[in-house]
């Protein structure tokens, strides 16, 4: 195939690696992400917020910590 696409990454991809790290809190990762070229044009707190309830309704854990850094554990399998 000649006409591959490269695949980009999407803005919930990078938004996960941060938040999947457990070090950052919902602003910082908004900040982190902000500048990408797939935020272009989107609320990008928003978004944040979005994945945090996508992986509770995946029946994953969340918390925040003392530090208000958000703590995600995600269900075993």
């Amino acid at each position: 195939m000649d006409n591959q696409t490269t695949l980009k990454p999407k803005l919930a991809t990078k938004i996960d690696k941060y938040l999947l790290t457990n070090q950052y809190t919902v602003k910082q990762v908004a900040e982190l992400v902000k500048d990408e070229p797939e935020a272009a044009g989107k609320n990008i707190l928003s978004n944040v917020h979005a994945r945090i309830i996508g992986y509770k309704r995946k029946g994953a854990t969340v918390e925040r910590n003392e530090a208000g850094r958000i703590q995600i554990t995600l269900k075993k399998q």
